[in-house]
């Protein structure tokens, strides 16, 4: 399984913690479920020495966004996550309304 899948699956698993419709912050909520969540932690804090934290929060910004069925609004903001230190905020494209 490379970084990507096992990002994927973790992304998921936190996204199932949080309600939809996903504010525009899931990016930086699934960061804290994963933070939170020590079994999560211990995944992330392994994928990282495997890769770098650079690797493993741009693949989770990726999962999220395509997991969520989200895009990028273009506002980033700072997070409240130690894991990440900016997330951009995701939304429904206006195509989609």
């Amino acid at each position: 399984m490379t970084i990507t899948d096992s990002v994927s699956d973790l992304v998921a698993q936190a996204l199932r913690t949080i309600g939809q419709p996903y504010p525009s912050d899931v990016t930086d909520r699934v960061c804290l479920a994963i933070e939170n969540n020590p079994t999560w932690r211990a995944r992330y804090d392994y994928l990282v020495a495997e890769g770098s934290p650079h690797v493993v929060n741009s693949a989770i910004g990726r999962a999220t966004v395509r997991l969520a069925g989200l895009e990028s609004l273009g506002v980033t903001r700072a997070a409240r996550s130690s894991l990440i230190k900016t997330y951009t905020e995701l939304g429904r494209s206006r195509r989609d309304e």
